[in-house]
């Protein structure tokens, strides 16, 4: 059987390994947020949107009760990207792509809520991507053309 090595794991030398832990989403977040700022030109704009959180600490509940007395909805991705391509529609106005980024960490998954969430902005026609790196990020803003 063939011994497969873990991914956060790289080889030093023969006798050594050093662990390189994982990224938190906030830490990931912060870094695609930084990169967003460098490329993401008027007239497009982006914003993180201000999430509720569902940990279990005290301090957590109370923000979330907080949260969602100003209306803030769980499930809702973390990034949005207002792209503006300047395409013209024929009526009087320009047109508007959203694109919508939900930062997660390595092992991060999403909850059913975000599942959910996440269909719905699809079927109405916006990109929802699930990200876990600038480089993934990268990738989507060149596919889509929005750099």
């Amino acid at each position: 059987m063939k011994k497969t090595q873990h991914p956060n794991v790289a080889k030093v030398n023969k006798k050594r390994t050093v662990y390189v832990p994982d990224l938190l989403e906030e830490q990931i977040h912060l870094q695609i947020a930084q990169y967003l700022d460098l490329v993401i030109k008027r007239p497009s704009r982006w914003h993180t949107v201000e999430v509720s959180n569902q940990s279990g600490t005290w301090a957590a509940m109370h923000r979330q009760k907080r949260l969602k007395a100003k209306g803030v909805r769980t499930g809702w991705p973390d990034i949005c990207i207002y792209w503006n391509n300047l395409e013209y529609d024929g009526w009087g106005c320009w047109l508007l792509r959203l694109v919508f980024l939900e930062v997660k960490s390595a092992k991060g998954k999403l909850t059913e809520k975000q599942e959910a969430l996440h269909a719905e902005l699809k079927e109405d026609g916006h990109h929802v991507y699930v990200v876990r790196s600038v480089d993934e990020v990268k990738e989507i803003l060149n596919e889509l053309g929005v750099i």
